[in-house]
């Protein structure tokens, strides 16, 4: 029995430390090119392989937290995922870069009470919070889709995340409008924003 323990006891440590040899540092990095603009923040390998001591409040009982999005994970052991926090366009894809452009951002272009948009009758259970009906495919053959948390997503055509857009409010629906149909128009709870 003594022997089984101390071999529990080993297995696990070896467990850990080889996860935590096997977490990526840093995170989150400035983007190339784009080193002094806070607002985009770069990830390293989709961080896919977060240190052990990360913490993410999650949505429980079918009641929708806003604490549970990606921006609000918690990583007390890796500094860089503060810029995850300040970022509002958060890059997983070098190939994200294309799409924004030189001078990308989000700006409120109207408030909206929560209660104020809405299509109808939905039957899917969260519809409304995670983004019912949301999605696009771009020009280039990207999916532009509102995501669960706040947020919108960008997928490759071969389903890579690539980029996501951090809004700050749960997204109902998305647009794209003006001139070459360029602007994404993004609609949700509390707020209406313009994507340039």
């Amino acid at each position: 029995m003594v022997l089984f323990t101390i071999a529990s006891v080993l297995s696990l440590s070896l467990g850990l430390a080889l996860a935590q040899s096997s977490t990526i540092s840093p995170l989150a990095r400035p983007c190339p090119g784009r080193v002094n603009d806070t607002n985009i923040v770069c990830m390293n390998r989709y961080a896919s392989s977060m240190p052990p001591s990360f913490e993410r409040q999650s949505s429980t009982g079918g009641a929708f937290s806003p604490n549970d999005t990606f921006v609000k994970t918690q990583v007390p052991s890796d500094p860089s995922f503060n810029l995850v926090k300040n970022a509002t366009l958060v890059m997983f894809d070098e190939r994200g870069d294309q799409i924004l452009g030189s001078s990308p951002r989000l700006d409120c272009v109207f408030a909206s009470r929560n209660d104020s948009i809405h299509e109808g009758p939905v039957y899917i259970y969260l519809a409304q919070t995670l983004g019912d009906d949301g999605f696009h495919v771009a020009q280039n053959g990207y999916l532009i889709a509102a995501a669960e948390g706040g947020g919108v997503t960008v997928l490759s055509e071969y389903d890579e995340m690539l980029l996501r857009i951090e809004t700050g409010f749960t997204v109902n629906n998305i647009q794209f409008a003006g001139p070459k149909r360029k602007n994404l128009w993004v609609f949700g709870e509390g707020e209406i924003a313009r994507v340039t």
